[in-house]
């Protein structure tokens, strides 16, 4: 059996802004924010934010 490499251009994460210690850890492992995002659940009641 051979084992194929494969190339990756890209890797997303999506961390809260409040978790500090993951964004150390993945500034330490290379990776920078790119853009903010909002994350949002929908309800009979209308939008409301989520987290």
């Amino acid at each position: 059996m051979v084992a194929h490499r494969r190339l990756v251009d890209h890797v997303a994460l999506n961390v809260r802004a409040d978790n500090v210690a993951a964004l150390r850890l993945y500034g330490r492992l290379g990776f920078t924010p790119v853009a903010e995002y909002g994350e949002f659940a929908l309800s009979v009641w209308g939008s409301v934010a989520a987290g």
